[in-house]
């Protein structure tokens, strides 16, 4: 897979990429909390963290400017049914949203508003601890964006309680731990692995452009080369630039597998009178010596239609 890496400004470099070539774009910018000075005051050691770290402007207004200009642009890159994911902290958050809701035709719009609750938030004594990001899913307005419900569950793959594995995995608040890797070089702030890896494998497939115009700790372009997904991304901060261009290049691929579908044949397929009748007719038949479970898997095989869907069809038949 190809894979572009270039030291650059965000708003120069997306100026380079093509019109809808980007599948998945996925955006954790500076957050404006002046970064640069989070070793001195919370007393971290930053032996092993890379300078040069480049801050975005912390005021309202000033970082709603900054974000607009390279927010706007991207429209222009994302394919019809491509997704930006924007990761922000709740003090910017209004001016990201704002940013957004003013691109210009075709602009963007907020499909999915994701909560990450991470772990270790700075310890305070006169506020409520800040433990959470925010992850705002945008795609073009009026389009449909990919979006892989198998990307990691079955319809049918269930929790250890019995609960649907892949409905809890689609509920848009996720508890992924922070990564320290303590002893590696690092950028200021890293995303983990996990978290960027959903956000991947549910809005593109293998093949697919992906980009990050943010790259930091270049997470985004780690884990695109190990899932089989073309990438281009830059960052303004040389010294990581040049710690993580070599690495990235020499990472491995091993791309999960997408779950099997266990949908039913005929799922989503529109409904005749003829087959309704059908319907009614041999439950009638079956339910007479079986009962209304064993009745319903049977009418679920030979029908090739959901169980609710049946159960709709079976109520409004009165039965």
């Amino acid at each position: 897979m190809s894979i572009t890496l270039v030291h650059a400004d965000a708003n120069d470099y997306i100026k380079t990429l093509a019109d809808s070539s980007v599948q998945c774009c996925i955006c954790d910018p500076p957050f404006g909390l002046g970064e640069d000075t989070f070793d001195a005051h919370y007393a971290r050691d930053e032996t092993h963290v890379l300078q040069g770290y480049a801050t975005a402007p912390t005021s309202a207004q000033s970082y709603e400017t900054w974000a607009s200009a390279w927010i706007h642009q991207i429209p222009r890159i994302l394919k019809p049914d491509g997704t930006l994911y924007l990761v922000c902290a709740w003090n910017h958050l209004c001016d990201i949203e704002l940013a957004i809701r003013s691109a210009p035709a075709p602009g963007l719009t907020v499909v999915n508003h994701i909560i990450w609750k991470y772990n270790f938030g700075v310890y305070t004594q006169k506020k409520f601890v800040t433990s959470h990001y925010h992850i705002l899913r945008c795609s073009l307005k009026g389009a449909k964006p990919a979006f892989n419900s198998r990307a990691y569950f079955s319809e049918k793959d269930k929790t250890a309680d019995g609960h649907s594995a892949q409905y809890g995995d689609m509920e848009d608040v996720w508890v992924i731990p922070k990564e320290f890797k303590q002893g590696e070089t690092k950028n200021v702030n890293k995303l983990p692995d996990a978290l960027v890896r959903k956000l991947m494998l549910y809005s593109s497939k293998p093949g697919d452009l992906v980009a990050d115009f943010f790259l930091g700790n270049f997470t985004t372009a780690y884990v695109a080369k190990k899932e089989g997904r073309a990438f281009t991304g830059c960052e303004l901060n040389k010294a990581a630039f040049d710690h993580h261009e070599p690495l990235v290049k020499a990472a491995p691929t091993q791309i999960t597998p997408e779950a099997a579908s266990t949908k039913p044949e005929h799922a989503g397929k529109k409904l005749t009178d003829e087959e309704r009748g059908k319907i009614c007719i041999r439950y009638a038949v079956l339910h007479a010596t079986k009962t209304k479970k064993d009745s319903m898997a049977i009418l679920e095989t030979e029908f090739g239609r959901g169980h609710f869907s049946l159960l709709n069809i079976l109520k409004h038949a009165g039965y």
